[in-house]
């Protein structure tokens, strides 16, 4: 990828290649994970299986790693801005810190759940807009 990162038609394929399967796999596990939740955490114990909402709400926020925040975090470094992952971690984890504090002592381990996949997807956003942002930078200054 380093070597394509001035090739934007290549660039632009891989990325509509990733997205496109890894949509697909994030489908399969949100509809298998919703059709057999029990069964899945029952494999770890039958006192998980109550959990099964919980488990649904981290699998929305990991399909939001697996279709941008591992795509794009990994395209940022690419391109040389490796330091901007470090600042959306150190952000995620600041707000992930607050929003377990105000979260879990309200709704529990729904509350952990609901920060985790927020995060997950805030800075799976962020990763995408601030690759784009400086992506575009980096072809005009080419």
């Amino acid at each position: 990828l380093t070597q394509h990162q001035n090739d934007k038609p290549y660039l632009f394929k891989y990325i509509k290649s990733y997205i496109i399967l890894f949509f697909i796999l994030s489908l399969l596990f949100l509809f298998s994970g919703w059709l057999f939740s029990k069964q899945i955490l029952s494999f770890f114990g039958q006192e998980f299986t109550s959990y099964s909402n919980v488990f649904l709400i981290l699998l929305l926020g990991i399909s939001s790693i697996l279709i941008f925040r591992g795509l794009f975090g990994n395209l940022l470094s690419v391109i040389g801005k490796a330091h901007v992952n470090f600042w959306i971690s150190v952000i995620g984890i600041l707000i992930n810190l607050f929003l377990n504090y105000k979260l879990i002592p309200k709704y529990g381990i729904l509350g952990a759940a609901l920060t985790s996949s927020l995060i997950m997807w805030l800075t799976s956003i962020a990763s995408t807009l601030l690759f784009f942002y400086f992506y575009q930078n980096l072809l005009k200054k080419s």
